[in-house]
C-alpha cells in the first residue's frame, strides 16, 4: 500500500511538472491582436524590453532572447507615441497563479502597416 501511495505521488509530481514546464506554441492560433499607444518603453531588469501601453494594463515584454536584430533606441525612436498593434501570447490557465499574471509576451509589433518586430 505505501508503495502504490508513493508512485501515485511521484506520478503525480511528474505530470504538474509537465504541465508546468511545456514549451508554450509560439503559433498564430496561441496569439491575442490588441492596439494602443505606446507610453514608455525601457529594458527590464531581465534584459528584456518592456512596452507600456496607454490604455492597456499589464507588461508588455520583447524577450531577451528574441532582441539580436532590434535595438532599444530604435525601438524608443519608432514607437514612443505611434499607435501600435500588437500580438502576444495567450497567457495559459496556470500563468494566473504565478508571477506572470501581468506579463504578455509580444511575437509581433506593427506599426503603421510596418512590422516592426516579429517571432512569427
Amino acid at each position: 500500500m505505501r508503495r502504490l501511495i508513493t508512485t501515485l505521488i511521484a506520478l503525480s509530481f511528474i505530470a504538474i511538472l509537465y504541465v508546468l514546464l511545456k514549451p508554450v506554441d509560439d503559433q498564430r492560433t496561441q496569439t491575442v491582436q490588441i492596439e494602443s499607444v505606446v507610453t514608455k518603453i525601457n529594458k527590464g531588469r531581465m534584459g528584456d524590453y518592456i512596452i507600456e501601453l496607454e490604455d492597456k494594463t499589464g507588461m508588455f515584454f520583447i524577450s531577451k532572447a528574441n532582441i539580436k536584430d532590434v535595438s532599444l533606441d530604435s525601438l524608443v525612436n519608432k514607437l514612443s507615441g505611434q499607435r501600435v498593434s500588437i500580438s502576444f501570447i495567450k497567457p495559459n490557465i496556470l500563468s494566473r497563479f504565478g508571477p506572470m499574471i501581468n506579463k504578455k509576451q509580444v511575437t509581433k509589433l506593427t506599426v503603421g502597416g510596418q512590422t516592426v518586430f516579429s517571432t512569427i
